[in-house]
């Protein structure tokens, strides 16, 4: 009787055996058709992880080949995705007006060392403002009636002062005068401007210059007793300012001065000296 039980034994341990081989095949099947579904794995690399699994002895050892797999994958994506980023932004770069051969390498340069995909972007864009301000940009001036606009240049870039010379016709004035870049209005000051990023047009309307009418009125003296005034005008303009001398006779002073109107209306001077 004794000798049954360790053939039990060997029987269930073989079993043992084979359950677990089946298991780490299984196992090994699953983690290679994984690692050749990765994308951005070369072939070399995906036979150099295959071969390794096939070397597996236990099933805990397949799965950090797996994971170590995944992990290439990601790196070598990012690696390209980070090589389109530079192509892309070196081509914008390259496409860029008016920087010079040696500026664009400079740019194109900082690029190649990268090693981040969000730190292209910034560059690009340093290099689009700096094209942008050495961009010259139109200055037009529309035709007027009844007056001319001259600008002091007819390109500018970005930031230059531009100045306007305005020449009315005789008898007329400057009503407006506006700068536009596109839709938006420009802010002119003492008729200059500070020339945008953009190209701007210059219009300008004249108007009549009517100076008003003046009409001269006639200023009489008053009896008056006691003293004496004068006035230095016996004509003036509306306006213009009168002057006034009282003298009162000794032992007297002044108790008022006013004037009348043409409408028979009272005028007292308050402050007089």
């Amino acid at each position: 009787i004794e000798e049954i039980q360790p053939i039990v034994e060997e029987a269930k341990a073989k079993a043992k055996e084979k359950a677990d081989a089946k298991a780490l095949e299984e196992a090994k099947t699953k983690a290679k058709e994984e690692i050749n579904a990765l994308e951005n794995l070369t072939e070399e690399e995906k036979k150099s992880f295959t071969d390794r699994i096939d070397k597996a002895s236990k099933i805990e050892e397949i799965q950090p080949i797996v994971e170590e797999a995944k992990a290439k994958a990601k790196e070598n994506a990012d690696a390209k995705a980070l090589d389109a980023a530079k192509a892309k932004a070196k081509a914008t770069v390259n496409a860029l007006e008016n920087l010079t051969e040696e500026e664009k390498k400079g740019f194109t340069d900082r690029i190649d060392a990268a090693t981040e995909i969000d730190k292209i972007n910034p560059i690009v864009e340093e290099a689009k403002t700096k094209a942008e301000a050495k961009k010259e940009h139109n200055i037009t001036i529309k035709d007027s009636k009844n007056g001319k606009v001259e600008a002091d240049k007819k390109t500018a870039k970005k930031d230059d002062v531009v100045t306007l010379t305005i020449t009315p016709k005789t008898g007329y004035k400057l009503k407006e005068l506006k700068v536009m870049a596109g839709e938006t209005k420009v802010e002119v000051k003492e008729n200059t401007f500070k020339m945008p990023a953009a190209d701007v047009t210059v219009t300008a309307t004249f108007e009549e210059d009517k100076k008003p009418e003046t009409k001269e009125y006639t200023i009489s003296k008053a009896y008056t007793n006691h003293g004496s005034f004068t006035v230095d005008k016996t004509k003036a303009n509306a306006g213009e300012t009168i002057t006034v001398n009282a003298t009162p006779d000794y032992g007297y002073a002044v108790e008022s001065i006013y004037y009348i109107d043409n409408n028979n209306v009272k005028h007292i001077i308050k402050n007089y000296s």
